[in-house]
């Protein structure tokens, strides 16, 4: 039988979010499997894996805000923005307030516009700029809009900076560093990481890769979570047999909701059945779900593998996937 459900990782340091996301799948003999919100190998925590027929359901992820614990050094910028890349430029920190720090951090909170790292998984051209960079050809990414929600100061031990940010989603933390240290008339790169929450998503639900790889092993069931776990945030919608079949004929159905996306779940068994629109009293449905385990499952052909690209610079140049 298929693994179909979602697995919160605690992804550790040292490993691409498609390493950490390859180690399950290996464990769970599932073949479709993708995450939502790549973590760079220096990075741990929260990561939301997807097998089976959850992986589509990673669609309705994109969006979703980010909370991170993060140490930044000051004094020196690298060409990755990180502990990683070598350091390309240094600056004076000795001076640095933590008065200076604060003010510094106040100003990078709010919607503005990001510059994206030189090694970084965006496409240009059809081409990943991490895959520019490491011929020698860096080139600026556009700017992007973000939204830092809040971003406080943790600790202070010059030139460490420890910091809590929350933001949405495609902020670059490495970039903030980066950005952080230039207010304060310096340089400065990121030199930890840690995701203490993705969307509904926080690290006290997430289990170690050692752990479930142990739990894997010793042949005990794997802690998937169901489908509708993974989107506790769409509302749900009961339905009965006959709208069930009409559905799955890829039918629209009368339901009285207000507009907006919805799930339509079995109302005796509770189970995910769609996800679509409803609007003018009808609901349209985008994606049917059909469990593998069924007889008469058949894949949509509009469902595919949702995973967001691996870190910039231990992708493998001709791998694809689709970023959120």
């Amino acid at each position: 039988m298929s693994a179909e459900g979602f697995i919160i990782l605690d992804k550790p340091e040292g490993l691409t979010s498609r390493q950490a996301l390859d180690r399950l799948r290996h464990l769970l003999r599932e073949r479709r499997a993708g995450f939502a919100g790549t973590l760079d190998p220096l990075a741990s925590g929260v990561l939301l894996c997807a097998f089976g027929i959850a992986t589509p359901l990673l669609a309705y992820r994109t969006e979703d805000d980010k909370e991170y614990q993060a140490a930044i050094t000051l004094g020196s910028a690298t060409s990755t923005d990180d502990r990683e890349g070598p350091v390309i430029a240094e600056g004076p920190w000795r001076s640095i307030t933590l008065a200076q720090v604060t003010d510094a951090l106040a100003s990078l909170q709010g919607t503005q516009w990001q510059r994206p790292p030189a090694y970084s998984a965006i496409a240009i051209g059809g081409e990943r700029l991490y895959t520019r960079a490491r011929r020698g050809e860096p080139i600026e990414a556009p700017p992007r809009q973000v939204t830092i929600y809040r971003i406080a100061l943790t600790h202070f031990a010059p030139p460490s900076v420890h910091i809590l940010v929350h933001c949405s989603k495609g902020t670059y933390i490495r970039a903030l560093a980066r950005d952080l240290g230039i207010l304060l008339g310096s340089q400065a790169h990121l030199g930890a990481l840690r995701r203490l929450r993705s969307g509904p998503f926080a690290i006290s639900q997430a289990a170690s890769l050692p752990a479930l790889e142990q739990r894997l092993q010793h042949s005990q069931p794997p802690p998937l979570l169901p489908l509708l776990a993974g989107i506790p945030d769409i509302p749900q919608i009961p339905i009965d047999n006959i709208q069930i079949s009409r559905i799955r004929n890829g039918n629209s159905i009368p339901l009285a909701h207000p507009s907006g996306i919805i799930a339509v779940i079995d109302i005796t068994e509770r189970r995910l059945i769609a996800i679509g629109t409803s609007a003018g009293g009808l609901f349209h449905p985008h994606r049917v779900l059909v469990s593998s385990s069924s007889p008469t499952a058949t894949p949509a052909a509009h469902e595919q593998e949702y995973s967001e690209p691996a870190a910039r610079h231990t992708q493998p140049p001709n791998a694809s996937y689709t970023a959120s």
